[in-house]
């Protein structure tokens, strides 16, 4: 295997952990955030928002309606969006 396929394989690789990281740190941030506002979110449903805002998939049929929900939603698109524009770009 040639150094560039190395390279590649290793930033395929970093790519993914940083995704899952973001995706996990902001699926706690939510349960955290459920739990302080008592919301009944369970823990699975925090972490499913999480993925599905990242995705950018789309809620299906789950929506939060409180304001601080679409703060951290806000910050967590901001935060992919700038990490998707850095990895394209470095």
């Amino acid at each position: 295997m040639d150094v560039q396929k190395t390279d590649d394989y290793a930033k395929k690789i970093s790519t993914l952990i940083k995704a899952v990281s973001i995706t996990l740190l902001f699926g706690a941030i939510y349960l955290i955030a459920a739990r302080y506002n008592k919301d009944p979110l369970e823990p699975w449903m925090s972490y499913y928002h999480s993925l599905i805002t990242q995705t950018t998939l789309g809620y299906d049929w789950y929506l939060p309606k409180k304001p601080i929900y679409y703060a951290i939603n806000s910050v967590q698109m901001i935060l992919v969006w700038v990490f998707v524009f850095f990895e394209l770009i470095i």
